[in-house]
């Protein structure tokens, strides 16, 4: 018959493995978790950044359709409220307000957990400005943390200008917007957790292009951006008032999401 010091001790010994048996089990389910959520936010990360490099090709009529394996990351759309204006005087002096857009939309994926290395974020692919001078920047990817969840976002919420000089003094500046729509209820945009797939295309049956010649001056207001014809114009270019002409082509290009 064991002794009371000895039950004691056996019963400690006991204790001390269920409690190091747990320690492991909840160690290699949270080691598990980490790693199943770095490699889905990881795959959401390179599926975001091919899609930004796609979108000169997805504008051009190249579909692109891909899959999203995942369990903890959930994609969707958010809304960017925006004030984006471009008036251009006409050569007449008329001032016209040629195209006018106050919401641009987000593709977006979201863990509920911390996966960055740096919770500040940061910029994954594309430049963060109002106006480019190239269609592969068109795109913008970023990252950032917040309230409990890493947020990675895929947005179109930019110009592109693209200026070509067709005589001696003539120029012709094309001015391309695009953004991402589904074929769900904007107002209600979807949320998908889980496998599923991604098929984007340009949908030309909304496309909205407006040509105005001659121009004589632009002014694009992106929030608080402000970038007229000097700021486009090459350097040391300028067009003559008199012998010369601007002709200014504006592209609107939506770009269908559906997400299943």
């Amino acid at each position: 018959m064991k002794s009371v010091s000895e039950l004691i001790a056996i019963l400690i010994l006991f204790m001390t493995v269920v409690l190091i048996s747990l320690s492991i089990f909840f160690f290699s389910t949270f080691s598990v978790d980490a790693t199943t959520a770095s490699v889905e936010y990881g795959y959401v990360k390179s599926l975001f950044r091919e899609i930004a490099f796609s979108i000169p090709e997805i504008l051009n009529g190249q579909t692109i359709y891909t899959r999203h394996p995942s369990s903890l990351v959930s994609l969707g759309f958010k809304k960017i409220p925006v004030n984006l204006t471009i008036q251009l005087e006409l050569g007449n002096n008329t001032l016209v307000t040629a195209f006018n857009k106050t919401e641009f939309y987000a593709l977006t994926g979201g863990i509920r957990r911390n996966v960055l290395e740096d919770v500040r974020g940061s910029i994954i692919y594309g430049v963060n400005q109002s106006v480019v001078s190239e269609i592969e920047r068109l795109a913008l990817v970023r990252e950032y943390y917040y309230n409990g969840w890493t947020m990675i976002e895929l947005d179109t919420a930019r110009v592109y200008c693209s200026i070509f000089k067709v005589g001696d003094s003539n120029y012709y500046l094309e001015i391309i917007i695009a953004d991402f729509g589904g074929y769900y209820n904007i107002n209600d945009p979807p949320t998908v957790i889980g496998t599923g797939s991604i098929r984007l295309r340009y949908e030309p049956f909304y496309a909205d292009i407006k040509e105005f010649s001659p121009v004589r001056n632009l002014t694009i207001v992106f929030n608080q951006s402000i970038i007229t014809l000097n700021n486009i114009l090459p350097s040391n270019h300028s067009i003559d008032p008199v012998s010369g002409s601007l002709t200014v082509r504006i592209v609107y290009k939506k770009i269908a999401v559906l997400m299943s």
